[in-house]
């Protein structure tokens, strides 16, 4: 089973080998790289196939093999009912002689009894005893014949009749030789006799009647028994009158027959019972037995059946999935060989911007949130930064659904895609939309950082390989770009007059995630980002495959050509681009910071140090936390926790009006989460801090304790208090740490927000940190393990031009 294993995993690295040849083949336009791990495919799977075809033929034999064991043990179990058959006829024909003897027993006693009538009526007169020797000689002969009917039945019926016949033939001869003898008795005693004749020739035909029913029906054998029975009765009561002129002493031996007669009559009767009893115990147990086995071998028989049928059904499930995996490889196959002919010239190259000769410098700030990317730029020679609202210069109003871009996209029903759209051109959308991918950002991350409170991403079938949620995010910043410079050129138009622009962009990245394999990651689909959106296909709408084929020839190009490093692409901590605005400006103290950037989708949380070090800002970040605590997060969770909707919590989280459901939001679980990140942010803050510093980090800290609020839930009144009151909460004075000091981060004054309300800037703190960060010192910033190990910082780097300002004196 493991060879199989390994074999299968062999042939789908192969299948995979196969594809990347394809992608050399591509490349370097040799067949060889498609035409060899294709091969090795084709021959992994026949014998893949043949051992398959072994293993169903070995399962079958040992079904066969397993059925043939079960027959024979039905055999056995028959052979085993035969022998129970057996020793039950035994048994029958045991208790049937031991009746037989008990019967003969109490028949010698009675003869014994007709014996000793015999001597009294010896006394009698002598033509009287004479004709009752001969009927008590017949009796006792009939008495005789009953026993012996009895038990020649029960063992061969048909020499039970023969001798019965021949008993009774010489029964008539005795009868009319006893017919005969009366005749010359007195009339009296001939008509006595007379009667007994026929009670005696009545008597023969019920004998004969009994043998003939006992022959056809054995179950007659006690209703003829009782009928002979009575036929005695009915004798002795006849010999009793014919006796009664006799005298007294014979009627006295008549009673004494009678009552013996009466009792072997009832002995008879009781025998007669106890047979019936025997035969039906003993044709009950056999019934019973006989059922017994039916329903053992019916049940043994459905049993072999089931697995029979289990076993064709298991081997029916192993042919199908070796003709899904035979669909599968041609599948692939076909896609591998498709592939190698792209729907774009493969010599297709991304015209970049240069910065020979450029004479104005453009960055843009990403922030490329959970919920939204906000966007701004910096003209670095007139050193200022402007929101990129995305509205129609002609518009008098721009509202903030303008300025956002949710961060999504849409696969429509002809399979291409659409995303870079703000929240009003999504509500206007009349594309016809066959799935939504939303979070993507987050879904990026995940990729080496797997959250784990997940409960925004919803699985996606298109979504399931890295590569794809790569190129997605790729397509969805480019897109992003491409019209955050178009808007820039039609809004200031001034810029561009007479100019050449070098362009270059930073986005932003959690500080929990620029601490690990993400940064990598955010970094490559940037680039790949810029690439888009330099190339004559980056503004056609394209479908998923084409846009994978499109990346993948990209990377090929981007490692053939230019690293990463050269492009005008940085990534940034987000948590350091949104305290920008404030620890730029001269008010900013050195000292112990904490800050919380409250987004749509996510909390984030940080604890650093800033001081200046010969006029250069220096920043150490001692803790970061991010979870799926913003705005709308929170809003969701807690509408679940306290039964009620969406936007009866949105709203009470602003407006808050109802006091019960106040105190419930104030008791919740939701809440307690968000206290439970600041209270660790800033308590592991805080211990770092005093590690590092010593004796400073008292002072430093201050008599109270710095807290910045920034996002778009920053001006929200439930986050505010929230943080203020987990001071308290958490019982933060028995730590030594002093109260709470919030303060929002204000609006710079070198921000233009292009009609937006001032209170609305803390959606934008990062956009902005962002483009103003990107000619910040290398060394400005140290990660949470750079400080924990006393190490340089390191951030990527690009080549650029020299800042307006720096190259003034050199003209």
């Amino acid at each position: 089973m493991n060879s199989y294993k390994f074999l299968r995993l062999t042939e789908y690295a192969s299948v995979a080998a196969t594809v990347v040849g394809a992608i050399a083949t591509i490349s370097t336009q040799q067949v060889a790289y498609t035409a060899v791990p294709l091969a090795f495919s084709v021959s992994l799977n026949l014998i893949s196939r043949r051992q398959q075809e072994k293993r169903l033929e070995q399962r079958f034999s040992q079904t066969q093999k397993e059925t043939d064991q079960q027959l024979q043990q039905i055999q056995r179990r028959l052979k085993k009912l035969d022998l129970s058959i057996v020793d039950v006829t035994s048994s029958v024909q045991t208790d049937s002689q031991a009746l037989s003897e008990q019967a003969t027993q109490q028949i010698q006693s009675l003869s014994s009894e007709i014996s000793s009538l015999q001597e009294h009526l010896a006394q009698q007169s002598t033509t009287s005893q004479t004709s009752v020797d001969q009927v008590v000689e017949e009796l006792r002969q009939l008495q005789l014949s009953v026993p012996e009917a009895i038990s020649s039945a029960q063992h061969d019926s048909q020499s039970q009749v023969e001798r019965l016949a021949e008993r009774i033939q010489d029964l008539s001869n005795d009868t009319q030789s006893l017919r005969k003898h009366l005749a010359q008795q007195s009339d009296i005693s001939q008509t006595s006799i007379g009667q007994v004749a026929e009670e005696l020739r009545q008597l023969q035909v019920l004998v004969t009647e009994t043998i003939a029913s006992t022959q056809s029906e054995r179950q007659s054998l006690s209703e003829q028994a009782t009928q002979q029975s009575q036929s005695l009765s009915s004798e002795i009561n006849s010999l009793r009158e014919q006796l009664v002129y006799q005298g007294t002493s014979s009627q006295t031996s008549l009673d004494q027959v009678t009552e013996r007669f009466r009792q072997l009559q009832v002995s008879v009767t009781d025998l007669i019972v106890r047979s019936e009893r025997v035969l039906d115990q003993v044709a009950s147990t056999l019934a019973e037995t006989r059922e017994q086995v039916i329903r053992e071998q019916q049940a043994n028989l459905e049993a072999t059946t089931q697995s029979l049928s289990n076993n064709i059904t298991q081997l029916q499930d192993e042919l199908n999935r070796l003709k899904l995996d035979v669909d599968e490889f041609r599948s692939r196959l076909e896609a591998s060989l498709s592939a190698t002919q792209p729907d774009f010239p493969h010599n297709i190259v991304p015209n970049l911007p240069t910065e020979d000769e450029c004479d104005r410098e453009i960055v843009l700030g990403i922030d490329f949130g959970t919920g939204f990317t906000k966007v701004c730029f910096w003209d670095v020679g007139s050193d200022q930064a402007e929101i990129v609202t995305f509205a129609s210069p002609t518009e008098e109003e721009v509202t903030l659904e303008q300025a956002l871009i949710p961060t999504n996209l849409a696969i429509l029903s002809d399979d291409t895609l659409l995303t870079g759209l703000n929240i009003a051109e999504w509500e206007n959308n009349t594309h016809s939309i066959k799935r939504s991918v939303n979070f993507i950002k987050m879904r990026l991350a995940d990729l080496d950082m797997p959250a784990t409170d997940s409960w925004r991403l919803e699985q996606v079938p298109e979504l399931h390989e890295p590569v794809v949620v790569e190129s997605i995010c790729a397509y969805y910043l480019s897109q992003v770009i491409t019209r955050a410079q178009a808007w820039i050129q039609v809004n200031r138009p001034d810029l561009f007059k007479n100019q050449t622009i070098h362009w270059s962009v930073n986005i932003g990245v959690p500080a929990a995630y620029c601490d690990s394999p993400t940064l990598e990651r955010f970094h490559k689909v940037l680039s790949l980002a810029w690439l888009l959106t330099y190339s004559p296909l980056g503004s056609r709408r394209l479908t998923l495959q084409k846009l994978q084929q499109l990346i993948t020839h990209f990377k090929g190009w981007m490692n053939a050509n230019v690293a990463q490093e050269a492009l005008a692409c940085i990534t940034t901590p987000e948590i350091t681009a949104a305290a920008w605005s404030f620890l730029s400006s001269q008010a900013a103290q050195d000292g112990f910071y904490t800050l919380f950037d409250i987004g749509d989708g996510t909390l984030d949380g940080s604890a650093f140090r800033f001081w200046r070090d010969e006029g250069m800002r220096r920043l150490d970040i001692y803790e970061t936390e991010v979870k799926p605590l913003g705005v709308s997060a929170l809003t969701k969770q807690a509408a679940d926790e306290l039964d009620r909707s969406f936007e009866y919590v949105r709203q009470s989280l602003s407006r808050p009006n109802d006091l019960e459901f106040q105190q419930k939001i104030q008791d919740s679980k939701s809440r307690k989460r968000v206290q439970e990140l600041v209270a660790s942010v800033v308590f592991d803050g805080n211990k770092k801090h005093h590690i590092l510093r010593r004796a400073l980090a008292k002072d430093e800290i201050g008599t109270k304790l710095r807290v910045l609020v920034g996002g778009g839930g920053s001006n929200i009144p439930f986050f505010q208090k929230t943080i203020e009151s987990t001071h308290g909460d958490f019982n933060h004075k028995n730590s030594e740490i002093p109260s709470y000091q919030l303060k929002e981060i204000p609006a710079p004054e070198n921000l233009v927000t292009n009609g937006l309300a001032p209170k609305e800037f803390g959606r934008f703190t990062v956009a902005y940190g962002l483009c103003m960060l990107a000619y910040e010192d290398p060394d400005f910033m140290r990660l949470p393990s750079q400080v924990e190990k006393d190490e340089a910082p390191i951030r990527p780097e690009y080549t650029h031009t020299e800042r307006y300002e720096d190259t003034r004196d050199l003209m």
